[in-house]
């Protein structure tokens, strides 16, 4: 996971190539359904109160994330809060099947 604190109020783009293969048949949990890309970031919205909390969630929130693919480029583009304190990229699989991934990068972006 990348360090939080030094990117903070950066422009991230994270960006993959999937391949899917993902149904939900009798997939029966609470979570949103499919296989993707996800970025998670923490921080400290309070600084006389303390304690992280999320401030920004992005799952899932490319299509498709779910059935029969070929390979496609999915991209999230993120401003990292300039109170962050952690973060999480990476990749949810939340179905019955397969996802490939290839070509994962998390770059930094000019102003």
């Amino acid at each position: 996971a990348p360090r939080a604190r030094p990117l903070r109020g950066e422009q991230l783009l994270f960006q993959a190539e999937l391949k899917l293969a993902l149904d939900t048949h009798e997939v029966i949990h609470g979570f949103k359904r499919g296989g993707g890309a996800q970025i998670l970031i923490w921080g400290d919205p309070d600084p006389v109160m303390g304690g992280d909390r999320l401030m920004l969630e992005s799952t899932l929130e490319h299509e498709p994330h779910l059935g029969q693919t070929d390979w496609f480029t999915v991209r999230i583009p993120v401003s990292v809060p300039a109170t962050a304190t952690r973060m999480n990229v990476g990749f949810v699989h939340q179905a019955n099947g397969v996802m490939q991934v290839r070509n994962p990068g998390l770059y930094r972006c000019a102003p």
